[in-house]
C-alpha cells in the first residue's frame, strides 16, 4: 500500500496530531495543579486528584498523572542515611501493638528519630504519633541523637495531649527510648513500654509512614542552612500535616479535621 501510494511506511505509525481540546483541557488541568502544589507542595497525584474534586474539577488518576509528569510537577530526592538507633536498649518489653485493639484517641503512642541533612552534619528529630488520629502529638530537634532528645519530645506530647490510661508507648530498641528517665516517664504517665521485635522495622510502620510523607514533602524540597532554620521549616509542616493535610487512612480528612469529626459525632 506504501508502495502504491508513493508514501513511506512510518505514516502508518504515526500518531494522529493532538486534538486541540485535549491540549486545551491538559493546559487548563496542568495550571490549576500547579496552583494545588503551591499550597501542598508534596501531594501525589492522588490527593492531587482529591484537591481538584474539592475545587470542581473533574478528573480521572491517570490524567492527573500524565499531567504532572509532562509538567515535571514530581519531584524526587535521596539524601544518606546515619544511623538513628543503636538496638542498645535494656529490658525485655513486649510488642503490645501486636495485639492492641485501637479504636479510640490516646490509646496508642509510636515514637522513633529521623535525621535532617544540613551544611556538614544532621540534625535529628524525635517525634511522637497518636495511631488513631495519626496526628503528631509531640516532636523534638537537636544535633545530638541522645535520651535528651526523646525525652524533651515526649514531654511536649504530654504537654499536648492526655493518653487514655494504660496507654501504649511503642518504639525500637534504642537505648533513647529504654532509658531508666525515659520508662519512668512514661510509666508515671499511666503508659506502657512497648517495643518493636528485634529485626522488624516495619512494627513502626506508623512512623515510617510519616517520616517518608516528611521527607518526600518537606525535607527534600528544601536545603536547610542550619538547625535553626530546619526546626523553623519542620515544625511549620507539622502544624500544616495536623491541620490541613489530606490522610488516606482518614477518609482524606487532616488529622484535626477528623478529630473534630470525632467530636461532632460523639465518637471521642
Amino acid at each position: 500500500m506504501c508502495q502504491l501510494l508513493g508514501v513511506h511506511r512510518s505514516l502508518v505509525y504515526r500518531k494522529p496530531n493532538e486534538r486541540p481540546e485535549r491540549a486545551h483541557f491538559f493546559r487548563e488541568l496542568t495550571l490549576v495543579i500547579a496552583e494545588v502544589l503551591g499550597v501542598h507542595p508534596g501531594y501525589g497525584y492522588r490527593r492531587v486528584r482529591r484537591e481538584l474534586a474539592t475545587r470542581g474539577v473533574v478528573c480521572g488518576f491517570k490524567s492527573v498523572c500524565e499531567a504532572m509528569k509532562e509538567a515535571g510537577l514530581q519531584r524526587k530526592r535521596r539524601r544518606p542515611h546515619p544511623k538513628t538507633s543503636d538496638g542498645k536498649g535494656r529490658g525485655d518489653y513486649p510488642n503490645h501493638l501486636e495485639d492492641a485493639t485501637i479504636d479510640a484517641p490516646g490509646q496508642v503512642w509510636v515514637a522513633d528519630i529521623t535525621y535532617i541533612g544540613l551544611p556538614g552534619g544532621f540534625a535529628y528529630l524525635a517525634c511522637i504519633l497518636d495511631v488513631f488520629l495519626r496526628k503528631l502529638v509531640g516532636y523534638a530537634m537537636s544535633s545530638r541523637i541522645d535520651g535528651k532528645l526523646t525525652l524533651e519530645a515526649l514531654e511536649d506530647a504530654l504537654s499536648k495531649m492526655t493518653p487514655a490510661p494504660g496507654w501504649i508507648h511503642h518504639s525500637d530498641r534504642g537505648s533513647q527510648y529504654l532509658s531508666s528517665d525515659y520508662v519512668k516517664k512514661v510509666e508515671s504517665a499511666g503508659g506502657r513500654i512497648s517495643c518493636s521485635n528485634k529485626g522488624s522495622p516495619e512494627d513502626n510502620a506508623f512512623m515510617e509512614s510519616f517520616f517518608k510523607t516528611l521527607k518526600a514533602e518537606e525535607v527534600w524540597l528544601d536545603a536547610y542552612e542550619n538547625i535553626r532554620h530546619a526546626n523553623q521549616s519542620v515544625s511549620e509542616f507539622i502544624r500544616y500535616y495536623n491541620s490541613d493535610r489530606m490522610h488516606s487512612s482518614l477518609n482524606y480528612m487532616s488529622p484535626e479535621q477528623f478529630e473534630q469529626w470525632l467530636k461532632d459525632n460523639d465518637q471521642t
